[in-house]
């Protein structure tokens, strides 16, 4: 059979049956029935994935195991196995596996690979349902990975938010949501992290935080599009790109993709002194030409700012 407990049997390992009051189909009641924390519960979701270079209908069905207080990140997950992949839905999974949702545990049949989140590494026992959800099963880890005889890879595959999210959060004083981005992006946080060093607490504020986040989005953007690591640009040369603020977004972006195709840091942009007196002397020439709109402009005291706004870009649009 496919039990878990048997398969277990089988294999000569040792494990402890815990028989629950009550069905569980929840990582949260599971560990409740079974007098255990939430993070010893192994939670298994099974996507589907599909290469570029396989076959039409050929796919990879890949068990993925993540502690009961996580969930997997998807981004992490497709970074590690390299191509795109889904959650299976109900009747799949079931035409897949034979279990139902809640009842999928880590020895169910029809999986092309089978992968481990690092983090449940770091518990001495775990536990997980037999394939019955009245009946649990605690072994130690050791023992568990033995059990598959080689036929399993430990990845950091999986998020959570009390482990992963809030400590960012609070560190580098930044929303939850750049937090998050952070950690489910490859190696984001690390790179981020270097950065913020590389340009020092002397210089370090909210502006210049946000100013660096909004830079790694745009190599996360840049490295996506290209096949690429966003490691390949140095965060020495990234300080000094964030940094350079007196040239334009365009110039520097510019510079930053050139650098991710190439592999090879191309110059800064120079920086522009006369910037800024450019551009007052541009507007003040377009003010100058459009008097008539200006005028209407001005018949509203004060101006709400988004019709300012929307005469200002008329403006400038007519000036091009």
């Amino acid at each position: 059979g496919h039990a878990a407990d048997e398969v277990l049997r089988r294999k000569q390992v040792k494990f402890e049956v815990r028989v629950q009051a009550e069905e569980s189909r929840r990582c949260v009641d599971s560990a409740a029935e079974r007098g255990v924390p939430l993070h010893k519960i192994i939670k298994s979701m099974v996507f589907v994935c599909q290469s570029r270079g396989d076959e039409q209908g050929s796919h990879n069905y890949l068990h993925c195991m993540v502690p009961g207080h996580c969930q997997v990140s998807r981004s992490k997950l497709e970074a590690h196995v390299g191509c795109e992949c889904s959650l299976l839905d109900p009747d799949r999974m079931r035409s897949i596996t034979g279990a139902d949702i809640g009842a999928v545990h880590p020895f169910v049949p029809g999986v092309s690979r089978r992968i481990l989140d690092q983090r449940v590494l770091a518990n001495e026992t775990i536990s997980f349902n037999s394939g019955d959800m009245k009946v649990g099963l605690i072994v130690k880890t050791e023992d568990f990975l033995d059990a598959f005889e080689g036929e399993i890879t430990c990845a950091d595959i999986a998020y959570c938010e009390e482990d992963d999210y809030t400590p960012v959060a609070k560190t580098f004083g930044i929303s939850l949501s750049d937090a998050k981005y952070l950690v489910d992006r490859p190696n984001a946080l690390d790179y981020f992290s270097r950065c913020v060093k590389e340009i020092g607490d002397e210089r370090t504020n909210c502006s210049t935080i946000a100013k660096t986040l909004d830079w790694i989005r745009t190599l996360v953007r840049f490295a996506s599009q290209n096949n690429s690591s966003i490691e390949v640009v140095s965060t020495s040369w990234m300080k000094e790109l964030i940094m350079r603020e007196n040239t334009t977004k365009y110039a520097r972006e510019q510079a930053l993709k050139a650098y991710v195709v190439s592999g090879t840091p191309p110059s800064l942009p120079q920086e522009q002194q006369e910037d800024q007196a450019v551009i007052s002397r541009f507007v003040q020439q377009t003010l100058e030409k459009h008097a008539d709109v200006v005028a209407k402009m001005r018949q509203s005291r004060p101006p709400a700012s988004r019709e300012k706004d929307k005469m200002i870009n008329f403006l400038m649009v007519r000036k091009q």
